[in-house]
C-alpha cells in the first residue's frame, strides 16, 4: 500500500509554508508569522502585572515570534485586575515580562487602552467614565469589578477638549513607560 505524501511534510510546498517565513514589521524582523493576539487575563492585582503575567507570556514566547499583550490601562481605574503601565511599580513589573520574552528570543508589543464608556464608577474610584459621547453601552454589564458582580454600564461624561488633551498626555506617558519597561513597540486601542 502506498501512502500519499502529506502536504505538510514540506511546508515550503504549501501556503502553510508562508507562516514560517520571516516578516518585517517596522524595525522588527520576525522569524515566522505566528503572532499571539491580545487576550485580557485580569491577573494583575491593583493593576500591577504579577508572576502569573510573567509565566503566561514566557510560556508563549518563541524565538523570533511576536506577542501582543492584553489590553493595558494608560491611566488609573477602568477594569479591575487588568494591568496598567503608568506607575513605576507597573513599569518594573512589565520589565520582568519583557525580559522573560526577550530571553527566549521573542518580541513583545504592549496594547495600550483607554476603555472610554466601557467601565463603571466602582472601578474609577467613584469618578465618572469619559467617552466620545454621553451615551452608555446598552444591553450589557461590566463583570470586571472588585466583587465580581455584574454592574450595568452607566452614562459616561462626554469628553471635553481638556479631557482629550489629558487622554493624549496619558497615551504619551504610557508610550514612554512602555519603552522604559523594555517593550519592542506599542499598539494603540
Amino acid at each position: 500500500m502506498t501512502l500519499s505524501k502529506s502536504p505538510y511534510e514540506n511546508p515550503a510546498d504549501t501556503n502553510v509554508g508562508r507562516l514560517f517565513k520571516p516578516l518585517k514589521i517596522g524595525d522588527l524582523t520576525l522569524k515566522h508569522r505566528i503572532v499571539l493576539a491580545p487576550l485580557t487575563r485580569a491577573r494583575s492585582p491593583a493593576g500591577i502585572p504579577s508572576r502569573l503575567n510573567v509565566e503566561y507570556y514566557e510560556q508563549r514566547a518563541t524565538d523570533g515570534g511576536l506577542l501582543i499583550t492584553e489590553a493595558t490601562h494608560i491611566s488609573s481605574g477602568n477594569y479591575y485586575n487588568v494591568p496598567g503601565i503608568y506607575t513605576p511599580e507597573q513599569i518594573r513589573a512589565w520589565r520582568l515580562v519583557t525580559s522573560a520574552v526577550h530571553a527566549k528570543g521573542g518580541f513583545i508589543v504592549v496594547q495600550l487602552w483607554h476603555v472610554g464608556r466601557n467601565t463603571v464608577k466602582e472601578n474609577m474610584g467613584g469618578r465618572q467614565a469619559v467617552s466620545s459621547s454621553p451615551h452608555k453601552l446598552e444591553g450589557g454589564v461590566n463583570i470586571f469589578t472588585p466583587t465580581g458582580e455584574p454592574i450595568p454600564y452607566e452614562d459616561p461624561k462626554e469628553m471635553s477638549e481638556e479631557d482629550m488633551r489629558e487622554t493624549l498626555e496619558d497615551y504619551k506617558h504610557a508610550c514612554r513607560a512602555a519603552m522604559e519597561a523594555g517593550f519592542d513597540g506599542v499598539m494603540i486601542e
